[in-house]
């Protein structure tokens, strides 16, 4: 095999933006942090952690820090409709662990912990309304709901519960 020294990407060289939204320069990173308290609701409960994210951010990291979460040893993370006035913001189909898959927070934490993206390699930077099986442009849905679920029992439990989500947008 020969060596190789070359871009990745053909457009870093001429410094245009690729499919990631990243080239040699960077871009600016995006960091919210939502904080809130468990209180001991049933399976399939959904906690909306984050408010209108726009549909072209890419999803880079996820990391929580959490009191112990008894009994809760399944969570999910992933795509919601935004609520609208009535209350009404499905699941986009197929989405509700998009980000995060079975996570478990159980044990307590004391500094950020990683939680494991769930799409895989070939899906990591891809901008939401595409994870979201969106093929049109402009996307259905302008944001999207990051939500948490909970798969198994969450217990009497009332955790705190912090979480951090960093992204980039594909501009």
């Amino acid at each position: 095999m020969a060596v190789v020294n070359k871009y990745v990407s053909p457009n870093y060289a001429v410094q245009k933006i690729d499919a990631a939204g990243t080239f040699g320069i960077g871009v600016p990173v995006y960091t919210s942090i939502a904080q809130f308290v468990m209180t001991g609701d049933t399976v399939a409960s959904i906690y909306r952690i984050f408010k209108g994210i726009p549909s072209d951010a890419i999803i880079t990291k996820l990391e929580i820090i959490n009191d112990a979460w008894t009994n809760c040893t399944s969570i999910n993370i992933g795509l919601y409709q935004v609520l609208d006035f009535d209350g009404v913001g499905a699941v986009i189909s197929g989405q509700a662990a998009a980000l995060v898959s079975a996570y478990d927070p159980h044990s307590a934490t004391t500094d950020w912990t990683n939680m494991p993206l769930a799409m895989g390699v070939a899906n990591h930077g891809v901008n939401l309304w595409t994870l979201a099986a969106q093929a049109e442009y402009p996307p259905k849905f302008a944001a999207f709901d990051i939500g948490l679920a909970t798969v198994t029992n969450t217990g009497t439990a009332t955790p705190n519960i912090c979480i951090k989500m960093s992204y980039i947008r594909n501009a």
